[in-house]
């Protein structure tokens, strides 16, 4: 399932094994100082409700990018909240599709 909105999907991925890292170091770290620094570092809002994991990357506007990893469908879903007034779906990715087509990528194959 590509997306032709013009996001290229593997930035996709990239963001959000990002985000999945920073949500695995907050756990290590705790509430702590430490957690928030990494957190900002990345430029989003990281979080995780049961099977969901949500995080926002600032588009340098007032849009905003919101990826929504959902675990149980292995699907990443992106959404752009357009001048924080509107919502628009704008990709859906399966992510066994997307790390499949990232090695072969990286492997040169097409």
């Amino acid at each position: 399932m590509g997306s032709s909105s013009g996001i290229n999907p593997l930035w996709i991925g990239v963001v959000v094994l990002a985000g999945l890292i920073v949500a695995q170091l907050g756990r290590s770290w705790g509430d702590g100082a430490e957690a928030d620094t990494v957190s900002a570092q990345v430029g989003g809002l990281v979080s995780q409700v049961g099977d969901y994991g949500m995080m926002t990357v600032d588009r340098g506007s007032d849009d905003l990018l919101v990826l929504v990893l959902d675990q149980r469908r292995e699907q990443i879903l992106t959404y752009l909240l357009a001048n924080q007034r509107s919502v628009e779906l704008r990709g859906v990715e399966n992510l066994r599709e997307l790390f499949t087509r990232a090695r072969d990528q990286f492997s040169g194959r097409r």
